[in-house]
């Protein structure tokens, strides 16, 4: 065969002939074999299974015929390569410090991280509602630039809470935006959400007796009003006498008090005993007090301590007691004009 013109094509909108879909050969002999390599392209999108390609040959014999063949060559299509995609998650995300109160100033950190291919042009965007009382220190647009296959980038944000911001979770928007393999533009949005706690601080007013003494055995009551300075109500509160070597518990050392609003002292009364062994000299009362805010979580506040002075017990006090009454009723009795 002369002048040999051999050409693949295809009828599938899905499959094409990409390169050197034809060839030229000036000459084959009788059993001579002579290759060619079609390098052919299969859409993303085609349906698996079977399809057909023409091959067409146009050539001579040795007398200068010419001839004219096509032949049907088979091509199966089993599987298709996935598309590759950035594939861009928040990973990691914390607030420092964890307990955050109106008028703190915090710093929030997250971690981006790239599962898929390159991203080219990423950027991240924090978006705060005008009217939450959180506000951002730093620009919220930030950019990172391109992110390859699994690698890693921080982003830090400084805010900053209002004094006068209740005690709420409020939900941030963050948005990511990059371009992909393709240079086609892409985007997700995360929401990330900040709990603010409220204010919550017990002292105690108008303490009575305003001081405290006391000797081994004795029980004393002490009577205040217990002030909540907060920023919201709270509710369960519980106060009561906390143990140790020389202050010891009873049943009325516990005081439930219930709710109680911000600014508003409510009046309770609270006892202990002195260990009758304990030694004289100065300590100190604690008080704990618990209570439930607006998340219903149990809150425990700092200790409240009291001075607290024990003397030493006198054997005559008692007497002396009784003689100085004995002594005042026989002063009252002789005013009346009775008999002492």
């Amino acid at each position: 065969m002369y002048d040999i013109d051999a050409m693949l094509t295809s009828t599938s909108t899905s499959i094409v002939v990409l390169k050197e879909l034809s060839y030229v050969f000036d000459k084959i002999d009788v059993g001579d074999q002579i290759d060619f390599r079609p390098v052919i392209g299969v859409s993303r999108s085609v349906t698996l299974g079977a399809y057909s390609l023409t091959l067409t040959l146009d050539y001579k014999d040795s007398k200068g015929v010419a001839y004219h063949k096509e032949v049907t060559v088979g091509v199966f299509v089993d599987s298709v390569e996935p598309t590759e995609h950035a594939r861009i998650v928040v990973q990691e995300f914390q607030v420092s410090p964890t307990e955050i109160y109106p008028g703190d100033t915090l710093i929030m950190e997250m971690e981006l991280k790239n599962w898929g291919a390159n991203a080219h042009d990423v950027q991240v965007q924090l978006a705060i509602d005008s009217e939450s009382p959180l506000g951002s220190l730093d620009p919220t647009l930030v950019y990172i630039g391109d992110l390859k296959s699994n690698q890693t980038a921080k982003v830090v944000y400084n805010l900053h809470v209002s004094g006068d911001a209740d005690a709420l979770l409020y939900v941030l928007s963050l948005g990511v935006s990059y371009n992909d393999l393709y240079d086609q533009a892409k985007s997700l949005t995360e929401a990330v959400s900040i709990r603010v706690h409220s204010i919550i601080h017990f002292q105690l007013l108008d303490i009575q007796p305003s001081q405290i003494t006391a000797v081994p055995g004795d029980v004393v009551e002490i009577e205040a009003d217990l002030l909540l300075l907060g920023t919201e109500t709270v509710d369960f509160v519980e106060i009561g006498i906390v143990e140790d070597p020389f202050i010891l518990s009873i049943p009325e050392s516990y005081e439930y008090i219930g709710r109680v609003d911000p600014d508003s002292p409510i009046l309770f009364t609270i006892q202990f005993m002195v260990d009758p062994n304990a030694t004289s000299g100065s300590y100190v009362l604690q008080m704990s007090v618990s209570c439930y805010d607006g998340y219903n979580e149990q809150r425990h506040t700092p200790m409240i301590e009291l001075p607290v002075i024990i003397n030493e017990a006198s054997g005559n006090s008692e007497n002396t007691s009784v003689s100085l009454w004995d002594i005042i009723w026989t002063v009252i009795r002789i005013l009346l004009g009775m008999k002492p």
